[in-house]
């Protein structure tokens, strides 16, 4: 697949919009950051994974190789769905 996909052949199945900002994880709310981090790094290595403490700021840009991974400081679990942007 060729990176970024913009540059994917024409004709190609890769579908833009969903690689950029489709990607998400809905099924790692629950689970321990660590263990959601590595299972977005395996599913999309050309992302960023950048675990957030729920209460902490982030900057508000939105980027097409970044998934903020929100958690609980105290129960070091997932709480929001974490997705590209």
């Amino acid at each position: 697949m060729a990176y970024p996909p913009s540059a994917a052949p024409s004709g190609s199945p890769l579908n833009v919009a969903d690689k950029w900002f489709g990607g998400e994880w809905p099924e790692l709310v629950g689970k321990s950051w660590k263990l959601a981090k590595a299972v977005i790094e395996l599913e999309d290595p050309y992302v960023r994974v950048f675990p957030v403490p729920e209460g902490n700021y982030i900057i508000e840009d939105i980027r097409d190789d970044r998934v903020w991974l929100w958690y609980d400081p105290k129960s070091l679990l997932v709480t929001r769905v974490p997705h590209i942007g």
